[in-house]
């Protein structure tokens, strides 16, 4: 056992939300990625909810990519890779509880891009 000095370390968030429709998940999510981007732009949402992440374009410039059905976690994981390859720096997913597999897709999703939060590696 050792004592140390404290240091800051880059880690990764992984957050969910949760609240009946219209309880306010994505203009929350949005409060919470400014908080950890450096500007507006390098935030993304993948939407999956009919264009409603463009409901709150008066916050700031934020990014959108849409997607639509199937929901499958293929989608979902090419999605976060395009978001990943235009530098942003905080991919809100809106939603993925939109199909009856949300369970499935959410587990193989989880898998996919499980990150250790220790070192940022996969």
């Amino acid at each position: 056992m050792k004592l140390r000095k404290a240091t800051r370390q880059k880690a990764k968030i992984r957050l969910g939300l949760s609240a009946v429709s219209g309880g306010g998940k994505t203009y929350s999510a949005l409060i919470i990625a400014k908080g950890l981007a450096s500007e507006w732009d390098k935030i993304a949402i993948i939407d999956s909810e009919n264009s409603s992440a463009d409901l709150y374009a008066h916050l700031g410039d934020y990014n959108v990519l849409p997607i639509s059905a199937p929901f499958t976690p293929e989608k979902y994981i090419e999605a976060i890779k395009e978001c990943e390859k235009a530098g942003m720096e905080v991919i809100i997913v809106d939603s993925i509880i939109t199909s009856g597999t949300a369970k499935a897709v959410a587990w193989r999703l989880w898998k996919a891009l499980a990150v250790n939060t220790r070192t940022g590696l996969k």
